[in-house]
């Protein structure tokens, strides 16, 4: 094989792979259906596993996607901002950019407070783009009597800059809440937590960084 030969299969090959993603990344965006707008917070529902729907966050905030970041990895104050999240703790620092925390959930009685722990990576595109990843690990620590374990939690944040003082930040979330809950009752206020969220996640960059 020539070198133009070869130069010619290494294109065909970067071409193919980039489609492979592109065509990955559209199916991903095609199954979400707007629910709700307020604020200029968009709360989206995506296709249903195991009953659970997935659900997505699209919002602007007016400070940089560093200082969005800054306010992400502080685990300790997610109590402050985070929809009724009642406690929340670093377990382990790996470096700058992977972490293990523990968060729980208060729940109105007589469902019980569900708890989790999350293994958390960041990586930053050459473009800005903070992208961070969260998988539950339930077996990380003995389970707490009185509150339910969640198993199944995944999710992403994409927080790109606008400008130098603004940014986009969306939020995909799956979670199986476990427990005695029935998916029905789950998926009928799946979204005030989030749209919650997503107004104190922006009060509290304001407060931080004003």
């Amino acid at each position: 094989m020539n070198r133009k030969t070869k130069l010619n299969v290494i294109k065909l090959t970067f071409s193919l792979l980039f489609l492979n993603i592109l065509l990955a990344f559209t199916s991903v965006g095609g199954d979400w259906e707007l629910k709700k707008e307020q604020e200029g917070i968009k709360i989206y529902t995506g296709d249903k596993d195991a009953g659970i729907k997935k659900i997505k966050i699209e919002t602007s905030i007016n400070y940089s996607a560093a200082k969005v970041l800054e306010i992400l990895k502080d685990k300790e104050k997610y109590t402050n901002w985070v929809y009724k999240c009642s406690e929340a703790k670093l377990l382990k620092k790996v470096n700058e950019n992977e972490y293990y925390h523990y968060q729980m959930t208060s729940a109105p009685w007589p469902i019980q407070d569900r708890d989790m722990i999350v293994h958390l990576k960041i990586a930053e595109n050459p473009n800005g783009e903070y992208i961070l990843t969260g998988k539950g690990i339930p077996d990380y620590l003995p389970e707490r009597s009185g509150r339910v374990r969640i198993k199944h939690y995944q999710t992403l944040w994409k927080i790109t800059p606008i400008t130098d003082n603004s940014c986009q930040v969306i939020y995909e979330m799956r979670v199986d809440p476990s427990g005695a809950i029935p998916a029905w009752l789950y998926n009928l206020g799946s979204t005030e937590g989030p749209l919650i969220t997503a107004q104190n996640l922006k009060k509290e960059v304001e407060k931080r960084f004003h």
